[in-house]
């Protein structure tokens, strides 16, 4: 009995401790509003390394402490943005090989539109199935006189996917009028390369010499083209687009795995909501794959790295070839800390300089009165999301000519943690506190039991005729 009551007594004091919530940081919003406007203001490095995966213990008061309704929402913009997109050429008009010059002409007309389209194209792509070459392309346009003019002249195609994964097909076109036909020249469309294996014949007999002919075979590839696009880049108006900020990461720790072929870098990612890495390397002419992984905790109570990402990363610099690709995107992520993993086989490690962090800016947005000050409260291992009446909110953001006035954010006075909590709730809900309370309750039903059976033992059977 004096047990029962003891363990009652301790997960009452448990839920007690629960019950009062606590927040690790208190940080001023430095600016105020002359009127009532629709404010916001941007969550920040700080801010990410003390708050729980959905911000639920973050909260926003005025002066007197009182809860100031607000939503959290990714920060975009309205922006001028260019995208691409390409089509099929609508006819090739003339195809002429050049066996003396090892050439080949096309002459394509561009894709039509209604209405017709008034923009050039940025570009010529060749989609073909061959791998593993090298080809110059001249792209004329035609002149008075049933003349061509050039456009581009002697721009390199190749695919080098027997060395590494790198590969370009697009002339690039300088702005011009839009033309009806293009004459596209492509150079080396035959390739002829012997065997490395010879046939060696040998004739005897009679009064003649020996003779001994030899034999090489030549393989021969032609240039195929499956199809020709053009590529048009549109400038459009863009309400949401998503603004970024970037926070440089320190590596940690430092791993490289001989038999593998692996680097591993271990990154303190600081719970930042991280969507791409982006490296810096003092490499050239290299192209490594590599992936991006998280530790979590498995049911057993251990842990494993699990990928959330993966790309291939490509520093090309030689001649004509100019190539930069050193981002890795993610599935967004907030993590304490992340691990790059570098696939060199047998190749030398790459040198990183460093790694910055790409992540979408989160803000608080709220309904500013004029002159009340506003704090920002966060980080607590136990408070439970905020219910709050924000339909004036949502309708003020989503008109068109809406104006958010952006409020500066008392700087922090030290680097903020995840708060760890009530120790002792924390041991209530452990998996070990879990199985010890299990183990000692079927401990004292046993005990009750054998009691009881011990008790009816001793009174024996009750007397014939009695209840």
């Amino acid at each position: 009995m004096r047990l029962a009551t003891l363990l009652l007594a301790l997960i009452g004091s448990g839920l007690w401790a629960g019950e009062t919530l606590t927040f690790a940081v208190r940080r001023a919003v430095a600016d105020t509003t002359e009127r009532e406007e629709l404010a916001a203001v941007e969550l920040d490095r700080d801010v990410y390394g003390a708050t729980r995966d959905g911000f639920p213990d973050l909260r926003l008061q005025d002066a007197a402490g009182l809860a100031v309704p607000f939503i959290i929402q990714r920060h975009t913009r309205t922006s001028s943005v260019w995208s691409e997109h390409a089509e099929p050429a609508r006819r090739v008009d003339g195809l002429v090989p050049d066996a003396e010059g090892n050439r080949l002409e096309v002459i394509v007309e561009p894709p039509r539109t209604d209405p017709p389209r008034t923009d050039p194209p940025a570009w010529i792509e060749l989609v073909t199935p061959i791998r593993d070459f090298e080809k110059r392309v001249s792209v004329y346009l035609p002149a008075p006189g049933g003349t061509w003019q050039a456009l581009s002249e002697n721009q390199p195609i190749y695919d080098y996917s027997r060395f590494m994964d790198v590969r370009r097909c697009r002339i690039q076109l300088p702005p011009a009028p839009v033309a009806e036909r293009y004459r596209v020249l492509i150079s080396d469309v035959t390739e002829s390369t012997a065997s490395a294996f010879v046939e060696l014949t040998t004739q005897s007999g009679g009064t003649q010499p020996d003779a001994e002919t030899v034999r090489r075979i030549l393989h021969r590839r032609d240039f195929r083209i499956d199809r020709i696009d053009f590529g048009y880049r549109v400038l459009e108006e863009r309400r949401d687009v998503p603004v970024w900020a970037e926070y440089p990461l320190h590596i940690t720790a430092t791993e490289r795995d001989e038999k593998a072929g692996l680097t591993r870098l271990t990154l303190d990612s600081g719970r930042l909501p991280i969507a791409a890495l982006r490296l810096a390397i003092a490499d050239r002419n290299v192209s490594r794959a590599v992936y991006v992984e998280v530790r979590r905790a498995l049911d057993d109570g251990t842990f494993d790295w699990q990928r959330l990402g993966q790309d291939t990363l490509r520093n090309l610099d030689f001649r004509d070839v100019q190539e930069e690709a050193l981002t890795v995107n993610l599935t967004e992520t907030r993590a304490a800390e992340l691990r790059l993993v570098v696939v060199d086989n047998d190749s030398a490690p790459l040198t990183v300089q460093g790694v910055t962090a790409v992540c979408p800016v989160y803000r608080v947005l709220f309904l500013a009165r004029p002159g009340a000050a506003c704090q920002l409260t966060y980080g607590s291992r136990d408070a439970p999301p905020p219910r709050y009446d924000t339909e004036v909110l949502q309708r003020l953001f989503d008109r068109k000519d809406r104006e958010v006035r952006t409020l500066r954010l008392q700087a922090a006075g030290g680097p903020a943690e995840l708060p760890r909590g009530n120790p002792l709730v924390r041991a209530l809900n452990s998996r070990t506190t879990l199985l010890l309370v299990l183990g000692l309750a079927v401990v004292v039903l046993a005990l009750a039991a054998l009691t009881a059976a011990r008790r009816i033992g001793r009174e024996g059977p009750p007397a014939p005729g009695t209840q």
